[in-house]
């Protein structure tokens, strides 16, 4: 881990890691225009961070759905943006050793990608409980044939 993973005091996103982020898209020739609007997302979800006093280290894919379901009465098109950058950005901060990779707590793999697919169904795509039901057996099958025996792929 790098030496910036400190505990601030009010929580939220250092605005140097946000920076370095962007600048990484900007390099990838992302647009100025998708450039600021993922600093708004960014930004707000730093705000939301900070009353929340949830700093850097505490950052995981819980806190990001806590802020996702946050905005929920919010616009399709902000919800659809949101999502993504957060998910860039946390992928960011883990490949710059800012952050740790989430652990599988003892969970075996197919059983830990197994259910964050069918989170990803349920969550991101909207599929109706009854959907999943009826798909879940067919993703099990499929990561079971893809299984090294030891419960990993």
């Amino acid at each position: 881990m790098k030496a910036t993973r400190t505990v601030s005091e009010s929580g939220g996103l250092p605005a140097h890691h946000i920076d370095a982020f962007l600048d990484r898209l900007r390099v990838a020739h992302y647009s100025e225009v998708t450039l600021r609007k993922k600093r708004r997302v960014l930004c707000a979800f730093s705000g939301w961070m900070k009353n929340r006093n949830i700093d850097l280290i505490d950052l995981d894919e819980s806190a990001m759905a806590r802020f996702m379901k946050r905005t929920i009465d919010a616009s399709r098109d902000h919800v659809q943006r949101a999502r993504p950058t957060l998910r860039q950005f946390l992928a960011y901060l883990r490949a710059e050793a800012i952050m740790r990779s989430p652990t599988l707590g003892g969970q075996p793999a197919i059983a830990h990608i197994y259910g964050r697919y069918l989170d990803h169904l349920k969550h991101d795509r909207g599929l109706a409980k009854n959907s999943l039901l009826v798909y879940g057996p067919f993703i099990r099958d499929f990561l079971d044939s893809h299984a090294a025996g030891d419960g990993s792929i």
